[in-house]
């Protein structure tokens, strides 16, 4: 792969980092703000159970789904830096560029990644 190839991949890969934290960082001050409202007065410690609306059980679930993806895209850029990224890290061969174009973190070859059985890579 052309190192002109693996900068755009990079810009990319930095792309998808900056805009998961910056999605985290919303639901976490979503999370704050259910917690905590404006209008509460009381400094009274409360029990998160207590307090928590039924909808941030599903906000710390966007968290541990991006913070996983996030893990994924900086080993990519890892890969970037070491010269590896583009070779699949189960048999070595390249990894097709069609399927990085679509999955730019992609650490395996299309056949690596069936035979390997995990689907994680499909959520993008």
């Amino acid at each position: 792969m052309s190192p002109a190839s693996q900068e755009k991949f990079r810009e990319q890969l930095q792309t998808m980092r900056d805009r998961m934290i910056g999605q985290v960082e919303s639901v976490v001050e979503a999370i704050r703000e259910d917690l905590n409202p404006q209008g509460s007065m009381s400094n009274a410690p409360v029990h998160l159970a207590d307090a928590a609306p039924e909808n941030i059980e599903s906000d710390i679930q966007v968290i541990e789904a991006e913070r996983g993806l996030m893990e994924e895209v900086q080993a990519a850029i890892h890969r970037i830096d070491e010269g590896t990224f583009g070779v699949c890290e189960d048999c070595g061969r390249p990894i097709a560029e069609e399927r990085l174009r679509v999955i730019p973190y992609a650490s395996r070859c299309i056949q690596c990644q069936s035979q390997n059985g995990n689907h994680k890579e499909s959520t993008l």
